[in-house]
């Protein structure tokens, strides 16, 4: 979550940084590629559930 809303204000903040430097398509075309970006990463982290952690911890310790 933390990801996200960093990559979502680098967005916002950029688009008013570029504000009447670049052109309305330029800025829309930034806030859309780091917006995507932040999505991905809201969406990217897996939570493992309970019989997954099993056995990750079990096949960690595996001496083989």
């Amino acid at each position: 979550m933390t990801l996200f809303v960093i990559f979502a204000i680098i967005a916002v903040q950029g688009a008013a940084w570029f504000n009447r430097r670049l052109s309305d398509s330029l800025i829309e075309t930034w806030v859309v590629v780091w917006m995507l970006i932040a999505v991905y990463l809201l969406f990217a982290v897996k939570v493992a559930s309970q019989w997954e952690k099993v056995i990750v911890l079990r096949l960690g310790k595996f001496q083989g």
